[in-house]
């Protein structure tokens, strides 16, 4: 009864672990893709302020001056075309400059927009975009970043790890329960059918 139980439940078990799987994936993603949703429309605002309205960069409103990898609130920092730090509303830490290459990354995008995480310090990761601004004459073009703590995102995916974990051992284990009562049910009923086939026949 038991390896007919086990042969029952093995479809169950491997159904049950690529739907909670599949679900877990999705739900990551999505937790994934949104985190950078607030950090698209700042950057991309902030631009079209620099291009369209004129704005100077020291009078770009970037927020209210932060330490981001203390708070979850998103900061902004405007970059020249060298690299160097022109506006920013990050009080500490001071070194904020990009590694090699994310320019370079961000003028080959086809919109001159990329995300990415990163992670300028130990231990703190951001949520990253930066959108380049160049003025409609040319004569200058400026990076302009928005970023945010991925700390709360990073707790929501421990927790949906966790969850699905939880929920995929309580299925497994919930399904080979029922499994193992059906049979035995099954199993109760035959032997009580059989015996009073062999009462009657018994009688006759």
């Amino acid at each position: 009864m038991i390896r007919n139980a086990l042969k029952t439940w093995a479809p169950l078990a491997v159904l049950a672990t690529f739907i909670i799987g599949t679900m877990y994936t999705v739900i990551h993603q999505i937790l994934w893709e949104t985190s950078y949703d607030t950090q698209i429309q700042l950057a991309e605002d902030w631009a079209n302020d620099i291009v369209k309205s004129g704005v100077q960069t020291n009078k770009l409103d970037l927020g209210n001056f932060i330490d981001p990898s203390q708070s979850y609130q998103p900061f902004g920092i405007v970059y020249d075309q060298d690299g160097n730090i022109i506006a920013s509303s990050v009080s500490a830490p001071t070194n904020m400059l990009q590694p090699s290459g994310v320019f370079d990354a961000v003028d080959a995008a086809a919109n001159t927009e990329t995300k990415y995480v990163w992670q300028p310090t130990s231990g703190v990761r951001y949520a990253t975009v930066i959108k380049r601004a160049t003025l409609s004459d040319k004569s200058a073009s400026y990076y302009v970043l928005s970023g945010r703590n991925l700390g709360l995102v990073e707790q929501h995916q421990a927790q949906l790890l966790w969850l699905s974990f939880l929920g995929w051992v309580i299925t497994l284990v919930g399904t080979l329960v029922a499994l193992n009562v059906h049979l035995v049910g099954r199993h109760v009923v035959r032997h009580y059918k059989a015996r009073r086939e062999a009462r009657k026949t018994n009688q006759s």
